[in-house]
């Protein structure tokens, strides 16, 4: 059970909203298109999606190196 309660917990501490680009929507997560559309023309361009995107990696990451790794010994 402990091997599973790590993992949910830090999946659910990802996407509570501190990424910034989602909001929530009846308890249901989706993006903020409007934030992800820098431009503001009311349409997301590959380059404006791809800098969302590898941002999203990189909070992502900073965010799992903070967790204590899981140990494998049961």
């Amino acid at each position: 059970m402990r091997k599973f309660v790590m993992p949910l917990a830090v999946l659910a501490l990802i996407s509570t909203g501190a990424i910034a680009g989602t909001k929530t929507s009846d308890g249901i997560e989706v993006r903020d298109w409007a934030a992800i559309d820098k431009d503001r023309d009311h349409l997301v361009s590959p380059q404006e999606m791809e800098k969302y995107l590898k941002d999203q990696w990189e909070k992502n990451k900073q965010a799992s190196k903070s967790w204590p790794p899981l140990s494998r010994a049961s």
